[in-house]
């Protein structure tokens, strides 16, 4: 009667986040791998960070932040509907682009 169809399998991982953002009070969230017979690579699936988060990681405040954004000299980042939304990956490389080197 019914048929069974092939799904590909997700699995429930904890992260490993870089850890400046193990540091930051960060909800965690858990990543979804996904596992298919094919060769494909899944897409980043990592956790995205909220406007609140980025502030707390980049020891800001969430107006500060505001600001930078207004400014165009904020971490690059994309919306949700309303929401913006940072990678964790993005942030770390606005964090190093403004990185002096030690002497």
């Amino acid at each position: 009667m019914f048929e069974t169809r092939s799904r590909p399998k997700f699995s429930l991982q904890s992260c490993s986040l870089p850890v400046w953002v193990a540091a930051a009070p960060l909800r965690t969230l858990p990543c979804i791998h996904m596992q298919t017979s094919a060769s494909i690579q899944p897409p980043d699936l990592r956790p995205l960070l909220t406007a609140p988060e980025v502030a707390a990681v980049l020891a800001i405040s969430l107006r500060k932040l505001e600001q930078l954004i207004a400014a165009h000299d904020a971490p690059a980042h994309f919306r949700v509907g309303r929401l913006r939304r940072w990678r964790a990956t993005d942030v770390q490389a606005w964090i190093d682009a403004r990185t002096e080197p030690q002497p």
